[in-house]
């Protein structure tokens, strides 16, 4: 978007506004990039992801016995996925996780489960998307375009 302004304050007044309102512009940038992130984490059970291993021979029984798919890894009923949230809580922070137990146990592994991380490999293939995604959401702004 290109602008003329008539005169240096025109300019400074123009400025002052879009600075004024540029946290509610971070806040949508943040919740941009959370979403980006949370759609990728919640795309990922069912399926699986690089460095993820096989499930175990008995949880595959166990499921199939269950009536549920046996090679589905952190997928059974979909309320792992379900539970994935983001959250921006104010115009510097913004968080993707889960407050389901289960979502911490194969985020971090435990004595017997192995580490399937959903989290963390959501955030680092999405990285370079949501930097350029709330790039361009702030950038918009303080031209004077549209930011919601």
């Amino acid at each position: 978007m290109s602008r003329n302004f008539a005169s240096i304050g025109d300019f400074v007044r123009f400025m002052s506004r879009q600075v004024a309102t540029l946290p509610a512009a971070q806040r949508h940038a943040l919740a941009e990039g959370a979403e980006i992130v949370l759609e990728e984490a919640k795309s990922y059970p069912g399926e699986y992801q690089t460095g993820w291993p096989a499930l175990a021979e008995a949880t595959k029984d166990r499921r199939a016995a269950a009536g549920h798919a046996p090679d589905e890894p952190l997928k059974v009923t979909g309320e792992l996925q379900a539970s994935y949230r983001s959250k921006v809580s104010d115009a510097h922070h913004a968080a993707v996780g889960s407050d389901n137990d289960k979502a911490l146990w194969q985020e971090l592994g435990t004595a017997t489960i192995p580490r399937r991380p959903v989290l963390a490999l959501a955030g680092s293939t999405k990285e370079a998307e949501v930097v350029r995604t709330i790039g361009h959401v702030i950038a918009r702004h303080m031209v004077g375009g549209s930011n919601a």
